[in-house]
């Protein structure tokens, strides 16, 4: 895979002032036609209930934005006729009002006085960028008989997630014109706006609505005002607005069209775009993590800041008998991996800090270091991780321990592991972008999340570096291994990356990022190495009760009999990747780093996956007409093990104590000395010495070979270059015609139930 991308996008040329919205009327357009498809396809789409609702909608948790710039929480709550039922408000009072099935129209009513009064008007809109559902429509205020009509409003239903942007009665100021080209709603139906303006504000070509040429001006006060002549002369209106996502501007408004000199009409018009000085998300998922953790419905008291201690006793693993293993599950206690969907917790975000470790415990990690690399064991070249930290987007921060913070910087007393405060700073530099290494991210994040995997079971071109957009779902766990006890996902189930690839036109020429493609990779997890080294009748055992088991077994036997064992052995019991009961669901949005620039632009799709039984890839369209494609992954039962030969390893006292600090170092090693002494004191010098034999003996264990992600099928049933329109909507049934486009290979003969990849590329008209 080629390597990861850098950021750098410019900022469109602010006005100097506003003008008049004549200047540029009639100048005709470059562009041709929008085709109608996409807007007829969203029309019937609202009318099916996708998008629109044709139930009165959950306006239970909703924000609400007004052209005033004023953002605050909306309260309403709708009978089983529709009705608004008393004690619902808006910021500044109560509502009355219904909302009307048959026209998808909520209309509400909020009196001052006797004299006074706001209508508020709005439809059911599709967001084309997040898929969220939109109400958009137009406030009119009246007083003594007259009326004032005031800009549009819109608001997002989002009841799933718990983050408001930006607070409660925060201002928002206009700023930067919105030029580019993005997708409005107008009445309902979808059009396609593309804007251009001049250093004075003013609309110039080739800005269009579908192709009709647009005329108008951007003012950083008032907002924005466009004419277009179209059958009929329709005013258009508007102003930013911030919505819930941080990256995201909302353009809301009015429609005011026109019969000759009769005005026939009044309908809000929303629209969403990226801010353009801020980074694409070119892989985002929207994964809705388990309940349990939304609730706060989990086993242990997140009010604590010192949750994951308590959770694993304040103890770290191997130098206690508790915790009985290194890797706490949070939502699946009594399970080592993720058999339900509720336990499975996934997340995005920006990778950074990605290194391999030095120091990691052999017995659970039995898989061959990378070839090549210095030999960093005497006992051979395996057992190290892969790891790196994912700096989350918001909607994850819950996923975040107080150890996964910066918290140690305002109070030294609190302890964070020096790996997390390295990621911080990659995250959060502030120096200038470089192409290459991906400096000066500046992502403005309260902490990170770390990540770890064997190193033998994530292929170099499957591994995200600095930079990376990721996608990641797995194991929540709290790690016992160190006495900071971060939460993690260890190890992943599935790990997605996207990067822009970089652009060298010659030994003259700075390399630069590809604004116009982007590359992703998938892969799955094909073992999971168990932590349950033996069991016995009062359960299953970790590493450290396995070890002292099987040192007590073996002096038992030698005291009761000829036949003893020379040596003990710790042998890691490796478990399929997926095993789990109903279906595992993992999804995420890939997009282009750029924007659509005119109409005929067309975005490509390329992409492979090889599959196991049981394991299916979907590569569709988000929405009618969002430039992105979604990813969607869906595993179901055991799966297909494939079987692994083990090669023998003996891993030395030293070595293995070698892996703890000093302090713990000499503990345990009084511990092991005791033990003999009292073998000795009550058995005699024989069983002693024979104790002591095989303690210097080492411990003998299996490991594998990296596992290779490759297969005779690698280039076969390859999708190439499609156009993004042409694959199947999302949730959309297969067609007979869809085969061309599935782009999966199943194959049970070799070890990872999933991995492949995807290209997006913009053909520029």
């Amino acid at each position: 895979m080629a390597p990861a991308s850098g950021d750098g996008q410019s900022k469109p040329k602010f006005p100097s002032k506003a003008a008049s919205a004549s200047k540029t009327a009639g100048k005709p357009s470059s562009r041709t036609a929008h085709p109608k498809t996409a807007q007829e396809h969203m029309s019937s789409q609202l009318r099916a209930g996708k998008g629109g609702i044709l139930t009165p909608p959950d306006l239970t948790a909703l924000q609400v934005a007004n052209v005033a710039g004023q953002i605050g929480a909306i309260q309403l709550a709708l009978d089983d006729q529709g009705a608004i039922v008393p004690g619902s408000a808006i910021p500044g009072g109560s509502v009355t009002g219904t909302w009307d099935i048959s026209q998808q129209l909520l209309t509400m009513s909020r009196d001052y006085d006797s004299e006074s009064r706001d209508e508020y008007k709005a439809s059911i809109l599709y967001d084309p960028v997040d898929g969220s559902t939109i109400l958009a429509g137009t406030v009119t205020s009246y007083s003594r008989a007259s009326f004032m009509e005031i800009n549009g409003w819109y608001a997002v239903i989002d009841p799933d997630h718990l983050w408001l942007y930006p607070p409660p009665s925060r201002k928002i100021i206009p700023g930067d014109p919105p030029t580019g080209v993005f997708q409005i709603a107008i009445g309902g139906a979808l059009s396609l706006l593309d804007l251009h303006f001049d250093s004075d504000g003013q609309i110039e070509p080739p800005s269009a609505i579908d192709g009709t040429p647009i005329a108008g001006s951007w003012d950083p006060i008032f907002g924005l005002t466009m004419v277009l002549e179209r059958g009929s002369r329709h005013e258009i209106t508007g102003c930013v607005l911030r919505t819930p996502a941080e990256d995201r501007v909302a353009l809301a408004g009015f429609v005011t069209s026109y019969d000759g000199p009769r005005r026939i009409g009044m309908n809000g018009w929303f629209g969403v775009y990226r801010r353009p000085n801020l980074k694409e998300a070119i892989l985002e998922t929207f994964r809705h993590n388990p309940l349990a953790l939304l609730s706060g419905e989990v086993p242990f008291d997140t009010s604590n800041p010192m949750w994951p201690s308590i959770l694993v006793g304040g103890k770290r693993f191997l130098i206690n008998d508790e915790p009985k293993y290194e890797w706490q599950t949070i939502l699946a206690e009594n399970w080592e991996h993720e058999i339900l969907d509720e336990q499975l917790v996934g997340l995005s975000g920006t990778a950074v800090h990605a290194h391999l470790s030095g120091s990691d415990i052999p017995f659970t990690h039995p898989f061959a270091d990378d070839p090549g690399g210095p030999a960093k064991h005497s006992y051979g070249h395996f057992g190290d991780d892969f790891g790196f930290f994912v700096a989350p987007d918001p909607p994850y921060y819950q996923l975040l321990a107080a150890t996964d913070l910066a918290i140690s910087q305002m109070a030294p007393w609190f302890k964070v592991d020096a790996e997390v405060f390295t990621a911080l700073e990659i995250a959060n530099d502030q120096t200038p972008p470089d192409v290459l290494t991906y400096g000066g991210l500046d992502l403005g994040v309260p902490g990170v999340l770390g990540v770890e995997i064997d190193q033998g079971l994530i292929p170099k071109e499957y591994r995200p570096i600095d930079g990376d957009r990721v996608a990641v779902f797995g194991r929540w766990i709290v790690d016992a291994g160190h006495d900071t006890f971060e939460t993690e996902i260890h190890p992943p189930l599935i790990v997605a990356r996207a990067y822009q690839p970089i652009l060298r036109n010659g030994p003259r020429v700075r390399p630069q990022r590809d604004p116009d493609s982007t590359n992703s990779s998938m892969i799955g997890r094909a073992y999971l190495v168990s932590q349950i080294f033996s069991t016995s009748d009062s359960g299953p055992r970790g590493l450290r009760a396995h070890l002292l088991a099987a040192l007590s077994d073996a002096v038992r036997r030698r005291i009761l009999g000829p036949t003893a064992p020379n040596y003990i052995r710790a042998d890691a019991r490796l478990v399929y990747g997926i095993g789990c009961i109903g279906e595992l669901i993992a999804s995420y949005i890939v997009r282009p780093p750029s924007p659509r620039r005119s109409p005929d632009d067309q975005l490509l799709a390329s992409y492979h996956y090889i599959v196991h039984s049981g394991v299916t890839v979907s590569v569709t369209r988000s929405s009618p007409v969002a430039d992105e494609v979604e990813v969607r992954v869906t595993l179901t039962g055991d799966g297909h093990e494939v079987k692994l030969k083990g090669n023998e390893a003996i891993v030395s006292r030293d070595e293995l104590l070698d892996q703890l600090d000093p302090g713990d170092r000499q503990s345990v090693m009084d511990y092991l000395q005791g033990q003999v002494d009292s073998v000795r004191r009550d058995h005699g010098d024989t069983a002693g010495d024979y104790l002591q034999h095989l303690m210097d003996a080492g411990v003998h264990m299996k490991y594998y070979d990296q596992p290779v992600a490759a297969s005779l099928y690698d280039e076969v049933k390859v999708v190439a270059g499609v156009p993004v329109g042409e694959l199947p909507l999302s949730g959309a049934p297969p067609s007979a015609g869809d085969d061309r486009l599935r782009g999966t290979v199943t194959f049970d003969g070799q070890p990872f139930p999933i991995y492949g990849w995807l290209y997006l590329q913009w053909k520029r008209a």
